[in-house]
């Protein structure tokens, strides 16, 4: 993280190019992109012919973190975690088998199985856990751990 504050980008998106900050790798085939800045409207536009994108977004607090998986150009499915009933996209139940057998939704899709749940890391491992299977996700630590990523 030590990286991104000495990048000097103001991350607002009206104020030109040197707004936004991506670095991007590749691992087993996948292609991947980590931005700063604003670069969250883009993964409808990077999903379209025939692509498959994924997007996870990182909050510390409210609103949640969120993963969303897209495919010829629309958002498919997504949720924040922790929110997990608050479903959308165009197939938002796709990933509703999974948060069940997780232990995280009731098959209504609306009721979780445990309201009073302490321990909330644990409950987003649960439905990250649920998203990367699903999605076929697996990015080692070295990837983004070892030497600098090219950035644009």
């Amino acid at each position: 993280m030590g990286e991104v504050g000495a990048l000097d980008v103001d991350a607002y998106p009206d104020r030109g190019p040197g707004s936004a900050v991506v670095r991007v790798g590749e691992d087993a085939g996948w292609a991947f992109a980590i931005t700063y800045g604003p670069c969250l409207d883009r993964l409808e536009r990077v999903s379209r012919d025939g692509v498959e994108a994924v997007h996870y977004h990182y909050n510390s607090e409210h609103p949640p973190t969120t993963v969303m998986y897209a495919r010829d150009g629309h958002t498919v499915c997504g949720f924040g975690l922790c929110e997990e009933r608050h479903r959308y996209g165009r197939e938002p139940d796709l990933l509703l088998p999974g948060l069940v057998a997780a232990g995280i939704l009731r098959p209504d899709g609306e009721t979780y199985c445990d309201r009073d749940i302490a321990d909330y890391d644990a409950r987003k491992r649960r439905g990250l856990a649920v998203f990367e299977e699903r999605c076929g996700l697996s990015l080692p630590r070295a990837a983004l751990a070892e030497g600098a990523l090219p950035r644009f």
